[in-house]
């Protein structure tokens, strides 16, 4: 499935501004909770897939860049907003968020019950991605806690039925 970039102007390399929307593919991240049927079949794919595929990432994330199609070149977004993030992300936003696109598009698509998801402040994730890069621990360790700078802010819009826990209890509760 293609999907087509938030805004219409997109800086190539040789120096032209494109007054319209452009394709993008974008990554599927498997984890054992995903579907075998949902982003396959959202994707105009055959299904079901061989592996359970459960986040459609679609950003600018360094771990899976969506990939955005410029005079018949596809070219990662990660990229495209390097060589110019005011013109792609517009000037206060690439003021605001230095000059990263401050969010991941996700589509979920949960088979199973996923874990406990536990997200750190913006200021927990930038002093311990720091921590880690001091330590050496490399981004694809499996005690590394902290794969990027960022916290996680997140938001929900079923398009199915979904159960999901937000927030814990007090312990004085009942």
């Amino acid at each position: 499935m293609l999907l087509v970039f938030y805004r219409v102007y997109v800086q190539i390399e040789i120096g032209r501004i494109m007054d319209r929307i452009r394709l993008m593919k974008n990554v599927v991240q498997e984890y054992a909770w995903g579907s075998y049927t949902a982003i396959p079949e959202l994707l105009g794919h055959d299904f079901p897939a061989s592996t359970p595929q459960a986040e459609l990432w679609m950003g600018a994330h360094p771990k899976a860049p969506s990939m955005v199609k410029c005079d018949g070149v596809w070219r990662s977004l990660l990229e495209l907003i390097s060589k110019d993030p005011q013109d792609i992300l517009g000037e206060k936003v690439a003021e605001k968020f230095d000059d990263r696109l401050p969010y991941l598009f996700k589509v979920l698509a949960a088979a199973k019950p996923l874990s406990i998801q536990a997200h750190p402040s913006l200021i927990q994730a930038k002093e311990g991605f720091e921590r880690e890069n001091r330590l050496g621990i490399p981004l694809d360790a499996y005690n590394r806690n902290y794969k990027d700078d960022n916290h996680k802010p997140e938001c929900i819009c079923a398009m199915t039925d979904f159960w999901a826990l937000n927030g814990f209890r007090k312990i004085s509760e009942p």
